[in-house]
This record gives structure tokens, C-alpha cells and sequence, in this order.
């Protein structure tokens, strides 16, 4: 039961992420058609991401200014439309939302599937695994129909298969330079990668896993490879999505094989494989894969642009820091303006050193916060004293006229008692105040 639920988890939170992932897509499809349509630099979505993120009630009402970014970035010769350029600016803050939730949603995410996987690397688990093989074993040792034992002892090669991998090497190893070319075929051809990924998806699915998570496997090679195997960055990835692309959904031992490689897969990624021992027996499958390719590295040099020294990709790593270096600047200006200090000089400083900055002036804005929340509690608590003392002078008169009355054998209460009742008092009403200010 507490696989199932912990494996329900993790698939809702990753169809939560799809969704948002397709409102995302579908949303930015339909700002850059707008765009288009209205001749405006798709630029204007970076520009209002950056510099007004959380300013869109101060923006959509200030037409002058307005007014400056639509000449900025508006690229056709007609007179500017106010009421067209607010319909753009408030998609684009529809998508800024979308982005937002989805990057809160993902950080939800990471800790259910990190919950996930390390049940999956548990030791119970393994063991609880270890013990099934042994007891299918007994049972096929025990039975006496030959076909029924023969079915047994398969499930138990399926299920030493998935802890080997040695089931993806199968085709490799029948077939040789054939299977071989035609991975290399389809990994290169833009319409067959396309036809095997729209597979996958859908085979995906049906074997219980949400077809989006492939993009939390991006870069195996490069991130836990020697550098001579970078150039192949992404070949096993797709070498296991093709795999799954064509297995019988309803074959019991085929659906193993599938989660085996998804399991492992993110066992690698997140660092929860049972022991060093595991994680490099698991690389080492993708060593000996990767090895079939040794005859094709000048192809796969030249030709997959994901491999960290090509020159495509050097250029998109380039954009990709550019747009964090101009984010990790405007926020640092303005952690600087909002703890009013000498602008800092960050001309020459690279992503590490800009991440360093603004975690270091976001720290300070964070204990600053804290120093005015606590100014604020001790201003509330001299309003309360000021007004306490003010009410505690008039109950006085009013005891002093009680005890001058013709009613002097009444028992009054105790001024510790009223001086309660008072305080308290004041204190709701200052609660109820902060809470009509706050509404």
C-alpha cells in the first residue's frame, strides 16, 4: 500500500506539471501570434519578465510609460493602439503567472519525487524485491506443470533482467551494426525522433509513468560521464525512450523493463541508488551502450548539437547566461534600491559571483524585513501601553467616584482584575484594527 501511494503521488504531481507545462506552451504560442499580428518585438517579453514582474497594476496604469515600451519594441508603422498594446501587456503577465506557479509547482514536485525514489532505493524496498525472485524460485522448484513452471521462471529472468539491464542489449547484440545504424538514423532524423518520442509518450503512460518526465533526465552523459562520452550527450536517453516507444504495453515482463529504466534513470539523477556500487554499475551500462558508438564519434562530434562543445550549443549556453545574468542584475539593483546602498559594481562579474551577490543583499533584505517587523511589534506595544495608561486613569476617577457613592458596600473587583479586563480590551481592538487594515 505504501508504494502504490507514494507512486500515486508522484505521477498527480507530474500531471500537474504537464498541465501547467501545456498552459505555458499554449499561452506563449498565443502571445508571440499576438505579437506578431500586432508588429512587437517578441523581446517585450523578456523586457516586462525582468523589469516589471510584480508591476502590473502600477503599469497598466501609467500611459506615458506604457506609451515609451511600446515604442521600444513595436516594429510596424501604424499609430500606437493603447487598447491593443494592454491586451498584450496583460497575456504576458497571464504567462508570467503561469511561469511562476509552474516553477513553485516543480519545487513541490522535487521533494515528492525525491520521497519517491528513495523509497524505491530503500533497502526495505530492495529487499522486498530480493525476496520475491526468491520466493517465485521456490514456487517454480515446487511446481510440477512444466508450462507453468517455464512461466514462473520467466517472470524470474524478467525480474533479474531489470536489476542487469541486460534486456536492453538484447537487439544490440542480435542484430549488431544493423541496430546499431538505425539508432544513429533515427536519433539525427528530426521526423523519425518525432514519430518514436509521440510513441513514447503514449506507451509511457500506459505503463504508469507521466510521459514529461524524460525532460528530468536531459544530460546524462554529460553530467555523470567521462568527457570523452560527452559528444553522445543524450544518446542513451533516447536509446530508452525508443526502447519503451515500441514494447507490448500489456506484456507483464516488458512494463518491468520499462520502470527498471525509468527508476534507474532517476536513481542516477538524484543520488539515491542503494550504494557507490549501484550508481556505477548503473554508468556502466551506459558505458558498455555508449561503447557500441566508438566507430561514429566524428559523426556524433559534428552532428548532435547537445553535446556540450558544439558550437550550437555553445551559442544557446551563451543566450541562456545572458538571460540570467541580466535577471541576476535587475534583482541586485533592486535588493539595492530597496536597502538603499550604492549601486554595485557588477560589470565584469560572472553568473557565480552575481548569484553570490544577490544571495548575500538578499540575506540582508531579509534580516532588514525582520528589524522593521520587530520596529513595528514594539511600536504596536507602546500604542498599547500609551492607550492602557490612558484607560487605566479614567477607570480610576470612575473607582474613585464608585467608592464616594452611596453604594460602598458593593464588592468591587480587584484593580489587577480590571487592569486585565483593560489591556485585553485594547489588545482585540488593536487585533481587529490590523486585521481591517490588512483586508
Amino acid at each position: 500500500m505504501e508504494e502504490k501511494s507514494k507512486n500515486t503521488d508522484y505521477r498527480v504531481m507530474l500531471d500537474m506539471i504537464s498541465d501547467l507545462e501545456e498552459q505555458t506552451e499554449y499561452y506563449s504560442d498565443m502571445i508571440r501570434d499576438q505579437l506578431i499580428s500586432e508588429e512587437y518585438d517578441e523581446k517585450i517579453i523578456t523586457f516586462i519578465s525582468l523589469k516589471y514582474p510584480d508591476k502590473k497594476d502600477e503599469l497598466m496604469n501609467d500611459d506615458e510609460l506604457l506609451k515609451k515600451i511600446s515604442d521600444k519594441f513595436y516594429t510596424g508603422n501604424d499609430e500606437y493602439n493603447e487598447s491593443v498594446f494592454k491586451s498584450i501587456i496583460r497575456s504576458i503577465y497571464e504567462l508570467i503567472a503561469i511561469k511562476e506557479e509552474s516553477n513553485t509547482l516543480r519545487t513541490d514536485a522535487d521533494k515528492v519525487i525525491n520521497d519517491y525514489v528513495n523509497y524505491l532505493t530503500s533497502p526495505e524496498y530492495q529487499e522486498k524485491k530480493k525476496q520475491r525472485i526468491i520466493d517465485l524460485k521456490n514456487k517454480a522448484e515446487a511446481e510440477t506443470n512444466e508450462v507453468e513452471k517455464e512461466k514462473v521462471m520467466k517472470l524470474v529472468r524478467a525480474m533479474e533482467s531489470t536489476m542487469t539491464l541486460s534486456f536492453l542489449f538484447t537487439r544490440l547484440e542480435k542484430l549488431g551494426k544493423d541496430e546499431k545504424d538505425n539508432i544513429i538514423n533515427a536519433f539525427f532524423n528530426d521526423k523519425r525522433s518525432s514519430y518514436i518520442i509521440n510513441r513514447y509518450k503514449v506507451n509511457a503512460k500506459k505503463v504508469g509513468f507521466n510521459p514529461e518526465v524524460y525532460k528530468y533526465f536531459f544530460n546524462l552523459e554529460e553530467k555523470f560521464l567521462e568527457e570523452d562520452y560527452h559528444v553522445y550527450n543524450n544518446l542513451f536517453l533516447f536509446f530508452n525512450m525508443r526502447y519503451i516507444a515500441y514494447i507490448d504495453v500489456y506484456n507483464k515482463e516488458e512494463r518491468m523493463y520499462a520502470q527498471s529504466l525509468f527508476n534507474n534513470m532517476a536513481n542516477l539523477i538524484y543520488h539515491k541508488f542503494p550504494s557507490d556500487d549501484d550508481e556505477n554499475n548503473f554508468k556502466n551500462v551506459i558505458y558498455n551502450f555508449l561503447d557500441y558508438f566508438k566507430d561514429d564519434y566524428k559523426y556524433f562530434e559534428d552532428n548532435n548539437f547537445t553535446h556540450p562543445k558544439h558550437p550550437r550549443r555553445i551559442e544557446k549556453d551563451k543566450e541562456h547566461n545572458k538571460e540570467i545574468h541580466d535577471m541576476l542584475v535587475f534583482n541586485i539593483n533592486k535588493l539595492s534600491d530597496d536597502l538603499n546602498i550604492e549601486k554595485i559594481d557588477i560589470d565584469d562579474k560572472s553568473n557565480d559571483e552575481l548569484r553570490e551577490i544577490y544571495e548575500k543583499l538578499n540575506k540582508d533584505k531579509e534580516e532588514q524585513d525582520l528589524k522593521l517587523d520587530d520596529e513595528v511589534v514594539e511600536t504596536d506595544e507602546s500604542i498599547v501601553e500609551s492607550e492602557y495608561a490612558e484607560v487605566n486613569e479614567t477607570e480610576t476617577i470612575d473607582e474613585t467616584s464608585v467608592e464616594t457613592s452611596e453604594n460602598t458596600d458593593e464588592k468591587e473587583e480587584s484593580t489587577d482584575d480590571v487592569d486585565e479586563k483593560i489591556k485585553n480590551k485594547i489588545i482585540n481592538e488593536l487585533v481587529e484594527r490590523s486585521r481591517q487594515e490588512n483586508s
